[in-house]
Formats: structure tokens, C-alpha cells, sequence
């Protein structure tokens, strides 16, 4: 006979069966969510970082190349040991007359500052505002005074009189005497605009109300207009002035987003979140930013899509759409996730001036050639390339015109080549060309066409250029790439030691 109960036994045992699955996916639920917030913190952070790094290259580059020079650090130290106002304007004006055409370069980058401090921390000189000079800047800002009192390199993000933005603030050392500080800045503006550009990322940037009411002379609403998610701070207008959900944050969303800035005022790392209802289905993933005192004055924050965290938590009513909503969100943040580390891996084998791989890239490139060749005895040609006299370019027509020669001098190498051939630059004027699975021959032909490419390409701003260039074929004989550098270096030093413009190679010399 057949019991009545047993189907009210199955019912429960399924009742209790999806329940316990229930549990167990929202725990899980809540796990993946913040493991997969952790992620998105780390992709936000490490797209920040890519524009924070970026411009500091282009900072390094500048103050290396045109602040950090004898000529440049003697008109200030003249300036600023200067007896008389006029004797000091002169040399400040000198001093401005020398470096504008460079300030004008680096301006087309988006950098608006470029300002030198004196030791004692007083304003000698801003690009942005040469009329205005000598105000004390101890006391407000923080940078300039540690640079001065520790004689190093900072950059961070800074709130001053009239600009908040990122500074990399450089000392200034002439004959063994500190003279002071140089700072050349950045707004936030212009760093999110990257990221935009590079990520296709929307962000926000919300500023302490506190830190605006500080500043001298500004009020907290300059420039900036109320955040609804925060009232204790303010929207940067000029990063976007319509908030991402601005007009759909509810009362609970901005009471969330409230308590987390709270949270994680201490934090460095960053923070996300989830935000649901009054038509928001998003998350919100926040980074601190910290002056220089270590404090937290403002946020960039983004928003991004994310699953409904509410449908876990109340029906559950369809386990085969909740794992397929789980599965395809995973596999969008993975492919996402992946392509943003190509982008920034890319970056970083990339020379930053010519795009062509940097030497530490190159070497990596040259190496896996060699260690198959060491396998399968494939052989490959490395060509060295040198531009004849390219010192005197720099020094007749000037670092920038310097730049764009070596530009155009990658574009052609780059035309004359497979696209299996690597290039590289070596440093400074020297550039290498990788060739896989060619003969000495093929070494011989590609390295002529870039040496007679070159000589007859136009150059508007130098007339002629001209390049060396010397190749080996991998053998036996080399037992590690650097001999086989050296078996090339020699061949480049013959054609150049020949009266340059020429090519050499194992049969040529």
C-alpha cells in the first residue's frame, strides 16, 4: 500500500533542498560580490595609475630635459640671490623668456603648471601667472615644503590657492647647493580625460568641502557644484558637471554611499558598492586620494554595471538564471578584466616617445629568438641602427625638433620591415631591428633599405639625416646575446669609423 505521505516527504525534502541551495547561493552571492568588488577596485586603481604614470613620464622627460640643466638652474640661482627687486626681475624674466617655448610644448599635454619655489618656500616664478610672485607658500603647501626641507622628488595630489590638482614637484641642486623647487602640474581633469580616452571609462571626482573652504581666497562652491550622494562633498565641475546617477540617487542610495566615504576615509585602496533601486542598477567603485599629509581630501569614483543584488537576496525563484546571470557577469569582468591588463602591459613595453618596444621589452624579444634558435636552429638577423650626429640635431635645433626626428626616423624603419621584425630602441639614438627566420642576406637588404629610406626621406626641420647601421646572423659561435650584440655593435662602429651612412655586415667588412 502506498504511503500518502511520501509526497509530502519529497515536497519538503525539495522545499528544504531549495532553501538550502538558496543559502547557499546567497552566501555565495555575497562572497563573489566582494571578491569581484576587490577586482574592480584593483582594474579602477591600476586605469588610475596608468594616467597618473603616463604624465609623470612626461613630467620626468621635461625636468630632465629642459629644467635640470646647468643654464636653467644658474639664471635661477642668479634670480633668486639677486640684491636689488629689479636685478631679480630681470633674471625671473630671463628665466621665463628661456623656458616658455617649452612650458607652451608641455601644454599641449594638458599641463597648466609649471611653477619654481625658492628654499624658503616663497613663489620666484609661475608660468601661469608670471606677474604674480614672491606670497610665502609655507603653510599651504605641503609639497613645496617637504621637497625643500628633504631636497627629494614627491607628487601626489594637492589643493592649492587656486589650483587642486596632481603635482610632481622636483628639487633643484646647483654646485652642490639646494636653490629650491620646481613643480610642474597637472589637474584631474586632464587624468580622467585619459582614462577616458584609454578605458572608455566615465568618472566622477568629488572634493572634501572642508579642503574648499580652506583654500585662500576661493569659496567651496567655486568650481564646484552639491553631490547628492554626499553632501560633506562637492563635484569637480569641470570633470562633468552632470553626476552619473546624480538624478536617480534615492534617499537610501546617498545614505549608502554616505556611510561607506565614512568607512573607508582611512582606506588607500578603495572601495565599491553596490547601489539598487529608483532606477540605479549599478555599482559604485571608489578610489581614495590622499594629499600630502596622508589625508583624504577627494574620491574619483566610477559607475558600473553589476547584477541585481536584490533578486538574490529576496526571490531566488529561478536557480538556472541566477547561476547564468553569475556566469555571464564573470565572464564579461574576466574578458574585461584581461583586455585592460593587455592595454596596460602594452604600455609598459612601450618606448613612451616613438611607440617602438623599449630596451627591456626588446631584450625579452631577443632572448625567446635566441633560445629558439638554440632549439631548433632557426636562424635570425639583428640589425643595430645608428643616427649619424644626432647630438648636433639636439644641440643646433633643440631637444623637441630632436623628438619628432626620431619619430619619423621609427615611422620609416618601421614601413622597411614584416610584420613578424621587432623593433626596439636601445637608448638614445640607438635602435635595434629583430629579424626572425631571415638569412645574412635578408639582414643585408632590409638594413640598406632603411639606410637609403632614411637619407632620402624629407626632414623639414633638419634637412638630412642620416643613419649607420651594422647586422650579424645568429651562429654556433655566440653562446649568449650579448656576444651576439657585440658581433653587430663592431660592424655598426666600422660603418661609422667608413664616414657613416653605410651598412656593414659579416661579408661587407
Amino acid at each position: 500500500m502506498t504511503n500518502p505521505d511520501v509526497p509530502l516527504y519529497i515536497l519538503i525534502v525539495l522545499i528544504v533542498l531549495i532553501l538550502a541551495v538558496s543559502v547557499m547561493l546567497y552566501f555565495a552571492f555575497k562572497q563573489t560580490r566582494q571578491a569581484f568588488h576587490e577586482r574592480q577596485v584593483a582594474e579602477f586603481r591600476g586605469e588610475f595609475n596608468v594616467g597618473i604614470e603616463g604624465y609623470a613620464l612626461i613630467a620626468d622627460s621635461f625636468f630632465n630635459t629642459m629644467v635640470d640643466r646647468d643654464d636653467v638652474k644658474a639664471l635661477f640661482a642668479m634670480g633668486i640671490t639677486a640684491k636689488s627687486a629689479a636685478e631679480k626681475n630681470k633674471y625671473r624674466t630671463r628665466l621665463y623668456n628661456y623656458l616658455e617655448d617649452g612650458y607652451r610644448h608641455i601644454q599641449q599635454y594638458d599641463f597648466t603648471q609649471l611653477h619654481f619655489h625658492e628654499k624658503d618656500n616663497r613663489s620666484y616664478l609661475r608660468f601661469h601667472r608670471p606677474k604674480t610672485f614672491g606670497d610665502d607658500l609655507t603653510g599651504v603647501r605641503q609639497s613645496v615644503m617637504t621637497v625643500n626641507q628633504t631636497h627629494r622628488y614627491v607628487r601626489g595630489f594637492e589643493a592649492g590657492r587656486t589650483f587642486s590638482g596632481f603635482r610632481y614637484v622636483y628639487p633643484l641642486e646647483y654646485r652642490g647647493e639646494h636653490l629650491g623647487s620646481v613643480e610642474i602640474g597637472i589637474s584631474m581633469k586632464s587624468i580622467l580625460n585619459l582614462m577616458k580616452r584609454m578605458f572608455g571609462r566615465d568618472t566622477l571626482f568629488v572634493v572634501s568641502r572642508s579642503l574648499l573652504d580652506n583654500r585662500e581666497g576661493k569659496s567651496a562652491t567655486s568650481g564646484h557644484i552639491p553631490w547628492k550622494g554626499d553632501s560633506d562633498y562637492m563635484l569637480d565641475r569641470s570633470v562633468n558637471a552632470k553626476s552619473m546617477f546624480q538624478s536617480r540617487l534615492g534617499d537610501d542610495g546617498a545614505k549608502k554611499i554616505r556611510e561607506a566615504l565614512k568607512r573607508h576615509l582611512n582606506t588607500v585602496n578603495g572601495f565599491a558598492i553596490d547601489l539598487a533601486g529608483e532606477g540605479i542598477y549599478a555599482s559604485l567603485v571608489a578610489i581614495p586620494i590622499q594629499n600630502f599629509k596622508k589625508q583624504t581630501v577627494a574620491f574619483v569614483i566610477a559607475e558600473e554595471a553589476a547584477p541585481d543584488a536584490n533578486a538574490y537576496h529576496l526571490s531566488f525563484t529561478s536557480i538556472a538564471t541566477v547561476l547564468w546571470i553569475l556566469i555571464f557577469t564573470l565572464v564579461v569582468f574576466t574578458f574585461y578584466y584581461r583586455y585592460s591588463q593587455r592595454k596596460i602591459a602594452q604600455l609598459a613595453e612601450r618606448d613612451g616617445l616613438t611607440t617602438v618596444y623599449n630596451r627591456a621589452a626588446f631584450m625579452r624579444r631577443l632572448q625567446e629568438e635566441f633560445s629558439r634558435f638554440q632549439r631548433y636552429k632557426k636562424p635570425f638577423t639583428l640589425i643595430i641602427l645608428d643616427i649619424d650626429h644626432f647630438k648636433k640635431v639636439n644641440d643646433r635645433f633643440g631637444h623637441l625638433v630632436g623628438d619628432r626626428v626620431l619619430k619619423q626616423f621609427c615611422l620609416i624603419v618601421l614601413n622597411q620591415i614584416r610584420e613578424i621584425d621587432v623593433v626596439g630602441r636601445y637608448g638614445g639614438e640607438e635602435f635595434f631591428v629583430l629579424l626572425p627566420d631571415s638569412t645574412l642576406e635578408a639582414g643585408h637588404m632590409v638594413a640598406n633599405r632603411i639606410r637609403s629610406k632614411v637619407a632620402s626621406a624629407n626632414w623639414p626641420e633638419v634637412k638630412t639625416v642620416t643613419v649607420s647601421a651594422g647586422f650579424a646572423q645568429v651562429n654556433a659561435q655566440h653562446a649568449t646575446i650579448e656576444q651576439l650584440i657585440e658581433s653587430a655593435d663592431r660592424l655598426l662602429y666600422i660603418a661609422k669609423e667608413s664616414g657613416r651612412n653605410q651598412v656593414r655586415g659579416p661579408d661587407l667588412n
